[in-house]
């Protein structure tokens, strides 16, 4: 998908199941999509009972999984918000999140 999404601030962020929890998903598919360009591009698509979706991109630094991949790694995945509204699949990890020494 050919957007920048570089320097976006995340104003949202929540585990993977959560985030389904939150959208009342009862199926997950990976979703191929296109932008407004016309490219194509997968995307993790949450559908609930009444057949509506909510559509999670795939960050460019966790790259496309398979479903037998995020069935795999649901635990453990996250949903980030940017400031566009636009969500993502990511992966936490060292670079991801970095611990502040606050005087609490």
């Amino acid at each position: 998908m050919a957007t920048n999404n570089a320097n976006q601030k995340i104003v949202n962020s929540w585990s993977f199941l959560a985030y389904a929890h939150s959208v009342g998903a009862k199926k997950c598919k990976i979703a191929t999509c296109k932008d407004k360009a016309g490219e194509q591009f997968k995307s993790v698509a949450l559908i609930d009972s009444a057949d509506n979706i909510s559509f999670v991109g795939f960050s460019q630094n966790l790259g496309v999984l398979s479903p037998e991949e995020l069935a795999e790694r649901q635990y453990e995945l996250r949903v980030v918000e940017l400031e566009s509204g636009n969500k993502y699949l990511c992966e936490p990890g060292e670079s991801a999140w970095q611990d502040v020494a606050l005087d609490l």
